[in-house]
């Protein structure tokens, strides 16, 4: 019988481990997971109502576009709603493509993934610190031996690096091609002072500059803090900052500037106090930080809110991030994730240097890539199985 190690009990991982359990693949499968539980991204994604994936999702909302196009082509969207269908899931969506167990519990994907593994070997709080291949077999911490490794470890995002070691380091024995992960799905820092601001929160046409050329821009919320800003349209736009580059942030939040001013003139008239005049439209957080500022004209204060500049220091770090920007490069697999230079080592999941938009697009792939990889497997070992 033919040993697989499944290194990571995330969401790729977990996927991975389902699909060959219900197939009843000939195999003894371990899985290696650092943490004490399984799915600890799973259960937090969606604030704990886990968005599973997102039905709209296209290949240019992810990087590495010409092979995501590829996967798509060949496994289209619906391939995870349907195997979640299988599992029994009922599910809901929003306006956004955004899906959701019906029960609002990421618990429910958990235990939807979990309920079939009863024939395998779960390691909890263990950590793989080295992977080697030698003569056609793959040793995992210098001692255990086996015939197929998928490598589903995921990323450094929303660990503290200062208090856990990274999640790469056993891969250095393998000498791929590494894009250095940065942070992303996260808040900007900003060199502003907006303490004034924090907590406030507003829907805003957010732009991002590049110097002073657009880059991108997003709709939606955007959460003031201490020193900088977040919220999904900012953690979206978070992708496609460079570090050592100038970037700057443009917030419209107002859209009735004529109505606004009228409005205001009216009530400056009444009372020419500006914590009374501007309360009629503005935020207190807003008007506390315009008369902090000294932006008391009422069109100044109009023109300031479709123009809210702030200049980006940088983004939070990686402890915050959603996800990593970065990881094993796409160029290393083949269409199936095996690893090329290595064909019984297969790659899946937020390790690999694919990454997404908010919303459910992360967890897709993740998903995905698990899928594809398990149905490899499965192959694979039907094939020995048949000779």
């Amino acid at each position: 019988m033919k040993k697989i190690a499944i290194i990571g009990g995330g969401a790729s991982g977990l996927m991975v481990a389902n699909y060959l359990s219900r197939n009843k693949v000939d195999a003894k499968i371990t899985i290696f997971e650092r943490n004490k539980g399984l799915g600890r991204k799973v259960l937090a994604s969606g604030n704990g109502k886990c968005n599973f994936m997102n039905y709209k999702a296209l290949p240019f909302d992810y990087n590495n576009y010409d092979f995501i196009k590829k996967i798509f082509s060949n496994y289209p969207v619906d391939t995870i709603l349907n195997y979640f269908q299988t599992l029994g899931l009922m599910f809901k969506f929003d306006s956004e493509g955004r899906m959701y167990p019906i029960s609002d519990s990421s618990e429910t994907i958990l235990n939807l993934l979990t309920a079939d593994l009863k024939n395998i070997e779960i390691r909890l709080n263990e950590t793989v610190i080295d992977l080697k291949n030698k003569e056609d077999k793959l040793i995992l911490n210098n001692n255990e031996v086996f015939d197929y490794v998928v490598i589903a470890s995921g990323s450094n995002a929303s660990i503290d690096l200062k208090k856990t070691k990274s999640t790469y380091e056993y891969l250095k024995n393998l000498n791929l091609k590494f894009k250095n992960p940065l942070p992303g799905l996260v808040g900007f820092k900003v060199k502003n002072n907006i303490k004034e601001l924090s907590g406030f929160r507003t829907k805003a046409m957010v732009n991002l500059y590049m110097e002073d050329n657009i880059v991108k821009r997003e709709f939606g919320e955007v959460i003031f803090k201490d020193d900088g800003i977040s919220g999904i349209c900012v953690m979206d736009l978070s992708r496609y900052f460079e570090k050592g580059l100038e970037f700057s942030i443009g917030l419209n939040m107002l859209q009735a500037k004529t109505e606004l001013v009228e409005s205001m003139t009216l009530r400056k008239k009444q009372n020419p106090d500006p914590n009374y005049y501007l309360a009629g439209a503005f935020h207190p957080k807003m008007i506390k930080y315009l008369i902090k500022q000294g932006i008391t004209d009422i069109e100044k204060a109009a023109d300031l809110m479709q123009n809210f500049r702030l200049e980006i220091e940088d983004v939070y770090g990686m402890e915050f991030a959603q996800i990593a920007l970065g990881g094993i490069s796409v160029d290393e697999i083949d269409d199936k994730f095996s690893l090329i230079k290595y064909p019984n080592i297969m790659v899946s999941g937020e390790v690999l240097d694919i990454d997404g938009k908010c919303g459910g697009y992360n967890l897709l792939f993740a998903f995905l890539s698990g899928y594809i990889v398990a149905k490899a497997l499965e192959e694979k070992i039907n094939e020995i199985s048949d000779m």
